[in-house]
């Protein structure tokens, strides 16, 4: 991982980390370029900061309410001049509902340097599935 890289995706991950756990989606959003593209783990698309921001408030709220979120950097590395990329991977903890539990996903992002700052212009959010059969873990494992 490139230092610059490494530094500025943790930077991202605690202030995303922060938001998450204060429920407060309108921080959240702040760390997104104002046309960023999100996909989430169901595979819906949400276009622009705004969206986004609206998106999470409404499932701190309902599904999410009372959870807690985990991010620790997988990888991250200079793609361009003020550019990084970065993997993520995410556990997070919902007291109760649905998706009461521990639920574990993996995101990728990609990030652009914005005057001091940077923005998240690519997201894509992936579900860990809790259990894997023995034929999936092998594939799996023999992919890394």
């Amino acid at each position: 991982m490139s230092d610059d890289a490494t530094q500025a995706a943790t930077s991202m991950l605690q202030a995303l980390e922060a938001a998450w756990n204060k429920a407060d989606a309108e921080a959240f959003g702040r760390a997104f370029a104002e046309e960023a593209y999100f996909v989430d783990i169901r595979g819906d698309d949400h276009q622009g900061r705004i969206p986004i921001a609206k998106g999470h408030q409404a499932i701190l709220d309902t599904i999410y309410k009372g959870s807690t979120v985990q991010y620790q950097l997988l990888r991250a590395r200079t793609l361009a001049p003020g550019v990084i990329g970065a993997q993520v991977a995410a556990l997070l903890n919902v007291p109760a509902g649905p998706l009461a539990g521990e639920n574990r996903s993996v995101y990728s992002l990609v990030a652009r340097q914005q005057g001091d700052g940077w923005l998240i212009e690519l997201f894509q959010n992936t579900l860990v599935p809790p259990q894997m059969d023995a034929g999936e873990r092998q594939i799996r494992d023999a992919i890394k």
